[in-house]
């Protein structure tokens, strides 16, 4: 579970993303995050999608932080 990640350029050519296909993905992110653009976040979703991963985004109204509303639903997601 990234809460606001960034994203690395190189990261898809060095990543073999078959070895990941089993991999659940919870992605967290603000959209007025001053810190990490949350548009790495989105980068990041499209690529792992790319390569065949299903990656859930959680947006919200925020900056550079994780209101508890979403920290309950990230555990709700791991409890599944």
């Amino acid at each position: 579970i990234p809460f606001g990640g960034g994203y690395i350029d190189y990261w898809e050519d060095v990543t073999d993303f078959t070895k990941a296909q089993y991999l659940q993905v919870f992605v967290v992110h603000g959209t007025k995050d001053n810190v990490v653009k949350f548009e790495e976040s989105t980068k990041a979703v499209e690529i792992l999608k790319k390569h065949g991963l299903k990656p859930e985004l959680t947006e919200f109204n925020g900056a550079h932080t994780v209101p508890g509303e979403i920290l309950q639903k990230a555990y709700n997601w791991i409890r599944q």
